[in-house]
């Protein structure tokens, strides 16, 4: 192949890659808007209690799932793509260990769920329902293999049509036994059982053709080798997303892990912006990795980087208290006050994207496991030191920091192996003059709503004056914004000689 071809041949995977990358963000969007725009309803028919009992029910069975799974979807990837293993033993393997795996883990969850409830939710009164919660988180990890099928080959039309049909179904089924029925928080288990049940049963149905009763033990060490070493570093993420959860419960109340569950959602909104960063990114990053200044180029991006993300967390944390108010029954105001720290949590999330580039170009991605597990422990320290203290804003503070950690260790790590040149100048002045507006913001409230909406809006769009900075935009940056500007007049106000 001349290099013609495979510029050519380069050209149409980076397009392929781009295409799917946008496919598969949908259902994930999606899910994400109905969520929050089903916030207003459900808040008026569940209690902050309610939404603590979720929270903690979701945590405990996000930990339980990621221990089940050991990596296994993750694995039957490369099982399937690079070892070139047939697809029925590989879907075989895989399934089979995962079921036999969830019926030892789950069937001591619903063996001893009076004990569980007891221990996580302080009742005996849910241990039915705790294992109705438990039942549904099997069929939905043994479901998730269509899906997992729908990736390997390829087909990201199908994924999409049948994660949005998931959500679509949950969210009829919730609607209806929550508002329509008014059956409270056992309603909206119930309803999360019932559509889990029926898709994964459909999910079976569509792979049962490739499934054989077989077990391949050289597939299986193989993958074994590949997922196990993931869970630890995926069990200190979650660790760094739920623990504070169970702190709550303990130290606190039902209700105030409700509250800070509510708050933690709306802080999440950076999520969808990082997620589609994080999408597209692995393709331009690996060929900017190829260039003689790359480390000089990768700098550049992460102070846009950083300035779009400031921009968009700055909307979320002057505008939290207005947006909850808005958004949810006034039981749950008060959790508007963790808001902006959720946020600048998935800030520095989202901005380890960018830093630790450095680790994936060389394939030396253990460090962030190592880095992952530190700031999990951080966070749990954390948690036992400001819960008891704070409450829900404790649980805020050691989330801000722990991720504060993660990021200063992720860019000590990569520094050292692949040395990025940072304009920390620039950086700097992001920092403080977003933390200068925010403050600001906090000083403008009024008993009108709309009046203090339109004096924060303001205040932010003092932080475009950014880049009227001298020296803060380069002439190419500069140029490059202009024209674009110049492209967006002309298409939304065209010209009459272009109209005729």
């Amino acid at each position: 192949m001349n290099k013609l071809d495979n510029q050519i041949s380069a050209g149409l995977v980076s397009l392929r890659l781009v295409k799917h990358s946008i496919i598969y963000s949908i259902p994930g969007i999606i899910g994400s808007l109905v969520s929050f725009f089903l916030l207003p309803v459900y808040t008026r028919y569940l209690t902050p209690s309610d939404y603590g009992i979720l929270g903690l029910l979701g945590a405990t069975f996000g930990i339980v799932g990621n221990i089940v799974s050991i990596g296994l979807t993750s694995a039957a990837f490369r099982e399937v793509i690079y070892a070139d293993m047939d697809k029925r033993i590989a879907f075989s393997t895989g399934f089979w260990l995962m079921t036999i795996s969830n019926i030892i883990v789950v069937g001591c969850l619903v063996l001893f769920a009076p004990n569980f409830s007891q221990w996580i939710l302080g009742s005996l009164e849910w241990s039915t329902w705790f294992r109705i919660y438990a039942v549904s988180s099997v069929a939905g990890s043994l479901g998730i293999w269509m899906l997992v099928r729908c990736r390997i080959e390829q087909k990201p039309v199908s994924f999409a049509i049948l994660s949005i049909s998931s959500t679509a179904l949950n969210t009829i089924f919730g609607i209806t036994t929550v508002v329509i029925l008014k059956l409270g928080v056992k309603g909206f288990i119930a309803s999360g059982f019932g559509a889990t049940l029926i898709i994964s049963i459909l999910y079976m149905i569509f792979i049962r053709h490739i499934l054989r009763p077989i077990i391949s033990f050289q597939s299986l060490k193989r993958m074994l080798k590949f997922g196990a070493p993931l869970v630890p570093a995926n069990l200190s993420s979650l660790m760094l997303t739920s623990a504070d959860r169970y702190f709550l419960k303990y130290f606190a109340s039902l209700s105030e892990v409700g509250l800070y569950s509510i708050g933690y959602r709306f802080g999440m909104i950076m999520t969808m912006v990082t997620g589609s960063f994080q999408l597209a990114w692995p393709a331009e990053a690996f060929r900017i990795a190829k260039e003689s200044e790359s480390g000089t180029h990768f700098g550049r991006i992460f102070t846009h980087y950083i300035f779009a993300l400031g921009f968009i967390a700055l909307v979320l944390c002057c505008f939290a208290r207005e947006i909850v108010i808005l958004m949810v029954d006034t039981r749950f105001w008060s959790s508007f006050a963790v808001v902006p720290l959720i946020v600048l949590s998935y800030l520095c999330y989202g901005a380890r994207t960018v830093v630790t580039i450095g680790v994936g170009v060389l394939n030396k991605t253990y460090y962030l496991a190592i880095t992952i597990v530190i700031a999990a422990i951080i966070n749990l320290v954390l948690n036992a030191i400001l819960i008891p203290i704070y409450g829900m804003m404790g649980a805020a503070w050691a989330t801000l920091i722990s991720y504060i950690a993660l990021l200063v260790m992720d860019i000590v790590v990569n520094q050292r192996l692949y040395p990025i040149r940072y304009e920390l100048w620039k950086i700097g002045i992001i920092v403080l003059f977003g933390a200068f507006i925010f403050g600001m913001s906090s000083l403008v409230e009024n008993h009108n709503i709309w009046f203090t909406i339109v004096l924060k809006t303001l205040l932010i769009i003092l932080y475009i004056g950014l880049l009227l900075i001298p020296g803060f935009l380069s002439v190419s940056e500069r140029l490059y914004i202009k024209n674009t500007i110049i492209k967006i007049r002309s298409k939304v106000f065209p010209s009459k000689t272009e109209c005729l």
